[in-house]
């Protein structure tokens, strides 16, 4: 628990078993397994404990919790439609991999700028490769092109961000106790972290090392527990995913036409000709915020020619 503390037992609430639990999580309340109440030794000691505890459920702000301990959230995504788990995403797996033809990302970036290859849209080129090849053989090392760990190390990048690069995750900004438009506003705030930020095709990493436009949706839906599954920090810098496409095409998320747009949804750009090239959060008034190749920005929303005629809802 982190401080000590001791742990107060309820026992059932109703027929339909349910238990109803005072909400103190702003005392210092923890669920801890088999419907255990851990109350920090702050939590007791403080007076506002005692009162809430003995308030009647008319009096008092209460959360449920089911008899598997899993809290009913004050709002939860309808239907089919993709789920917030209010105990965040599944970490990653499959960090720490190598960089092969066309991959991008951070890491990709930075192999890049080492070697002295500069481009806005950097991908393990063949230029590139090429590059990698000429410092394999002047290290005594496998000329493949391909930047494996060994490679990484010896162009001076740590152990540490070999696997932690391009293998972000935002941190969980949502609790059971939210409603929607507090979600949907934890959401746009995620997104607003990346104003600045540098702009790295493919990658989706944080707001100080910089994404790209899908990047930013990615990292914002983990903030509010959205699994992004496929489209995750490591798959995006992997070449055949094409996030934004796929992304606009998911049916497991909302879609509802452009007209009604609200703040929080997803708008979607074709490039120059009919695929999708581009996405960016909408934030109301006409705003939206978007990483672009000068890096995240809150601009206009742009003319309606080149958007999709749906806008993407995460949060129905």
């Amino acid at each position: 628990m982190g401080q000590k503390g001791c742990a107060a037992r309820l026992g059932s609430a109703s027929a339909h078993n349910w238990r109803r639990v005072v909400s103190l999580l702003a005392l210092g309340v923890m669920l801890v397994p088999s419907g255990v109440v851990a109350l920090t030794s702050a939590a007791l000691a403080s007076p506002a404990s005692a009162s809430l505890l003995s308030a009647s459920p008319a009096s008092a702000s209460t959360i449920l919790i089911r008899s598997d301990d899993e809290v009913a959230p004050v709002y939860q995504t309808p239907g089919s439609y993709r789920k917030i788990t209010y105990a965040g995403v599944p970490k990653l797996q499959n960090c720490g991999f190598d960089l092969a033809a066309e991959m991008t990302g951070l890491k990709t970036r930075m192999v890049a700028d080492r070697l002295k290859v500069h481009q806005i849209y950097q991908t393990m080129s063949p230029l590139l490769i090429s590059k990698v090849k000429e410092f394999q053989k002047a290290n005594n090392l496998a000329a493949t092109g391909i930047v494996n760990k060994d490679t990484w190390l010896a162009l001076g990048f740590s152990n540490y961000n070999w696997t932690a690069i391009d293998c972000y995750q935002r941190s969980l900004k949502v609790n059971p106790t939210m409603t929607r438009a507090e979600i949907v506003e934890a959401f746009v705030q995620s997104a607003l972290a990346y104003q600045g930020s540098p702009y790295i095709w493919g990658g989706a990493n944080s707001p100080a090392q910089g994404a790209d436009c899908s990047g930013l949706v990615i990292q914002a839906l983990n903030s509010i527990g959205i699994d992004p599954e496929p489209y995750t920090t490591v798959s995006h810098a992997h070449p055949g995913v094409p996030t934004t496409r796929t992304m606009y095409a998911d049916a497991s998320f909302m879609h509802v036409p452009v007209s009604q747009v609200e703040r929080g949804d997803l708008l979607f750009y074709k490039g120059s000709g009919a695929a999708i090239k581009h996405v960016g959060v909408y934030l109301g008034d006409g705003k939206i915020m978007e990483m672009v190749s000068g890096g995240g920005r809150v601009a206009d929303w742009r003319a309606p020619g080149g958007m999709m005629p749906e806008a993407v809802r995460p949060l129905p």
